[in-house]
Parts: C-alpha cells; structure tokens; sequence
C-alpha cells in the first residue's frame, strides 16, 4: 500500500514540476541502469508532502516528518558490498547538493544529469587580417628552346610596272673599220677624230680627212700602247682581235691559220641578239650587264696552259648596286670551278683580278668606276710568271705561280667558268686583243701620249 502511495506521490511531482517550470530546465524523472532517478529543476528542490497524520516510505522505511529530529539510533552492521554496477556515462555537473533535516525538509544531493543537446551553431567570425606578402620565389629552370616554325607561304607576284619613258637617242658613233676595210666616211664633224687601223698605220679622221699618225718623233717622245698592242698582234702566230663597233666580229692576226673562231651573245633573257654598243673612246665598246656574256669559240684546247699568252683591252667600270660582295668584274673566263681549272681575268675590290681558281694574283692599283683604263695580262709558263699592266705601267709581278691545268674550249667574254656562277658583271669593253705572247711595254712614261694627242679621253 505504501508503495502505491509513493508512486502517487511521485507522479504528482512530476506533474506539478512540468506545470511550474515548462520555460527552464524542468525537473525529470528518469531511469539510469535499472534506478529510478528524481532530478530537481534548475532551482528547485525535491520535496516530499504526505497528507496529514501519513508518511513517506523509502524503501520499507519511514521518514521522519516531525519538525523536531528524533535522536540517533544505534549505528546498523555493515551491509555486504553489492556487486559493480556498470559505469556510467558522465552526466553534467549539476550544483552542489546537501542534506539537511530541519523544518521537515530533506534536501540530497543530486546525481549528475544527463549532456544536454548541441546548442545551435554561431555565426560566422569576421574575416582574418590579410597575411604579409612572402618573398619572391628562386627562378625556375630553363625550359627547352622551341622549335624553329616551317617557312611561310610565298607571296603573290607584285603588279606590273609601267613602262618607262623611251631614251633619247644618242649621237652617232665614229668609224671605227675592221682590218679588211679599205674605205671608211671622214666627212662630218661627228667623225672627225675616229679613229682606224690601215695597212699596219693607225689613222685619224680630221677636217683634211683620213691622216697618218707618226709613232714617233715630233709628235710624242715616247711608244704609245695602243702601237704596241698592234704591234704585237700584227706579228703574233696567234692572235684575235675584237673591236666591238657594232659588232662581234672577229679579226685575226695575219699570221693565224685558224678561221672558226666565232662569237655568240648571251643575254639575261635566254641569248636573244640584243647586244648594246655604247660610245669609246677608240670607236664603239660593248656593254656587258648583269648575266649577259659572250661566247668566244674556237679558241685552241690548250691555248690558255701554253707557253706565253697575253690579253689586253680597254675597259671601264661600274657598280650600281649590281655586284656581289667581293665587287667582282667578269672580263674573261674560261674552265670550270675547280683548283687551277677556273681560268678568270677581271677586277676584284677595285683592283685587277688575275687567278686560275684557288690561285689568284690581285694587283696593287685601287682603280676607279667610270673611268676608262687600258688593262694587260700576261703569263710566261717558263718561270711562272704572271704579270698585271694597268696603262702600260707594272702593277703586279708574281713568279713561281701555278700553272693553268684546265683544257680551254669555252672561252667566254663578261663571265666566268662557263656562265654558271650566279655571279653578275658590269663593264664596257673596247679594243679585245688574244695573242700567243707575253708582250712587254718596254717604255713607261708617256706611253698614252701619242693617243692623248688626238682624243683626251684616252687614258
């Protein structure tokens, strides 16, 4: 019956409990490993109230409810120790209980109650400070070098351009005649100083007509080259003589037994005969340009590695922004490309060029563009000898040399080794003597005057 009565008790505690404190931490009543737990409210105690003349029963045993506590009953034997209870989980520290029996009110301590639940989550804390900028990293390795990009396309071809104005016409060029000739005009102005070669004389057109010039005495006290030059082609076994007055005739020596020496222009457009004659000082010159050359054929297959040989002309120079880097002048070539098989004769750097491939003589003289000059060569096989005239005077001697080992055959005037070097000329040449001789120019001061007297352009 009592312990019916203490159930009643405690569920009216309960429920007066959750009437009174449904806003704070309510009081609980809960079972914890097989106990029934009493938790008091966040500030309320347990209170036990029986109706009046009843008691409160804890197990079997009657509370003393009188207000005057009841004098102290004799201590009780030890009880046996019970066995271990399972730990428990930690429950919440709660505030401190304490007994006490005065005024009819027992207060216990309480047990620990259970972890409250997670509370709800804060809001978001405000952002940190800005770190302080860290040093500049090491530089890394060097990466590979790239690959070089393929070629780009070629562009279209630009638009033609306009033609250009037409020339004026140049003056009429003086007679020059060819050995054969006999008869040539002297009648105008414009012919008066021609000038020609006649039965072994060197004659000049003036107002009283054709005259015979005096090689020496009175006149000039010194020989003159173009005598020489003549001279020496006049008496030669073999020799060839190119005045260019219009045409590429060939004149030979008369002493010469060959007769299929010819000439064939090569121009830059694929050898169309449309070879350019300007005015010379001794008659006509032709103008080589560019990729234009001349053909010489008919030249003895071992004429050029012979005994004795000499090439003389007159020729002028220029540049345009047409040479190559060496500033090459191609005047007579023969051969291939090849040591000591690549016959050439030109100027190289302004200075006459005298070389057989991969052994060249250069000459001394720094020459000038636009400027005529009357240029030798000789070579003499016995000793080696190669030497450089430049109007009548040494410019260059060399002994021991090598010898030309190419065969000739191909022979040929503005270029070099048979036209396939790329490389371009820019020269006029007048008066092209080819003889079988070192010839020699024994008188050298003056040597011009005899030529300077009828035309002072002569160098």
């Amino acid at each position: 019956m009592a312990d019916k009565r203490f159930l009643l008790v405690i569920v009216y505690i309960t429920l007066c409990c959750l009437a009174e404190n449904n806003g704070r931490n309510p009081p609980k009543i809960v079972t914890k490993h097989g106990s029934l737990v009493l938790k008091a409210g966040e500030e309320g105690d347990i209170i036990f109230e029986p109706g009046q003349g009843k008691k409160v029963f804890i197990g079997g045993n009657a509370l003393n409810m009188s207000a005057v506590s009841g004098a102290k009953g004799e201590k009780g034997d030890q009880g046996s120790q019970g066995p271990a209870g399972a730990k428990g989980e930690k429950g919440e520290m709660g505030p401190p209980g304490r007994v006490t029996s005065m005024n009819g009110r027992v207060n216990m301590t309480g047990l620990p109650g259970e972890k409250g639940e997670q509370g709800d989550q804060g809001q978001p804390g405000n952002p940190g400070l800005n770190g302080t900028k860290g040093q500049k990293g090491e530089p890394g390795i060097q990466g590979l070098a790239g690959k070089n990009g393929s070629d780009g396309i070629q562009g279209p071809s630009g638009a033609k351009g306009t033609k250009g104005e037409p020339g004026q016409q140049g003056p009429p060029g003086p007679l020059f005649n060819t050995l054969t000739q006999t008869t040539l005009r002297c009648e105008n102005a414009s012919d008066h100083g021609s000038v020609r070669f006649m039965s072994g004389f060197l004659q000049v057109c003036t107002k009283l007509g054709w005259q015979k010039l005096a090689y020496q005495g009175g006149l000039c006290e010194e020989l003159n080259v173009p005598q020489i030059n003549h001279e020496a082609f006049q008496r030669s076994t073999f020799g060839v003589l190119l005045q260019f007055n219009g045409n590429l005739d060939v004149n030979l020596s008369p002493n010469t037994t060959l007769n299929n020496i010819t000439t064939e222009y090569q121009g830059n457009a694929g050898g169309q005969n449309i070879t350019q004659y300007i005015q010379s000082v001794m008659g006509q010159a032709v103008k080589l340009k560019g990729l234009e050359y001349i053909n010489l054929h008919g030249i003895p297959a071992n004429f050029w590695s012979g005994d004795e040989w000499s090439v003389m002309t007159l020729l002028k120079f220029h540049d345009d922004g047409l040479l190559g880097n060496n500033k090459d002048i191609l005047v007579l070539g023969d051969g291939i490309a090849a040591n000591n098989e690549g016959f050439h004769l030109g100027l190289r750097q302004q200075k006459v060029m005298y070389g057989f491939y991969s052994s060249d003589t250069l000459g001394s003289q720094t020459l000038y563009y636009g400027k005529w000059y009357h240029i030798t060569w000789t070579w003499t096989k016995a000793n080696g000898i190669r030497k450089i005239f430049v109007n009548g005077k040494i410019d260059k001697s060399a002994d021991k040399t090598s010898s030309y080992r190419g065969i000739s055959g191909k022979t040929q005037i503005g270029t070099w080794w048979s036209g396939n070097n790329g490389l371009k000329t820019n020269v006029e040449i007048d008066n092209l003597y080819i003889i079988d001789e070192a010839i020699e120019y024994p008188r050298l001061n003056q040597q011009l005057c005899y030529a300077k007297a009828f035309n002072l352009n002569m160098p």
